[in-house]
């Protein structure tokens, strides 16, 4: 029994590495995303889908706020409302950053 709980505990977390992780829409949400901790203290976007696509006149700016160039991650979305954790909006707006 216990070996039959292993096995489907194991086939759940391959199918939450398989599904498509949320990310941005096809245009902000009108409520914005908002920065928070997840379980383990991680600070995260409490919700991906809210944002929208990266606009070119803040790309550059994108790169930046994800690590430069030469970073792992680039601006994968955008919100020009995006909130600290305290639920301040963002003066330059926030990003979305996502695997290159």
């Amino acid at each position: 029994m216990r070996l039959h709980y292993l096995a489907l505990a194991s086939l759940a977390i391959l199918a939450a590495c398989a599904s498509p992780a949320p990310g941005p829409g096809a245009s902000e949400d009108q409520t914005p995303p908002r920065l928070a901790r997840d379980a383990s203290g991680t600070v995260i976007w409490d919700r991906p889908a809210a944002f929208g696509p990266v606009p070119a006149d803040k790309a550059a700016a994108g790169v930046a706020a994800c690590g430069g160039v030469n970073s792992a991650a680039k601006p994968g979305g955008y919100h020009s409302r995006a909130q600290n954790e305290k639920g301040v909006s963002f003066a330059t707006g926030g990003y979305l950053c996502v695997a290159k």
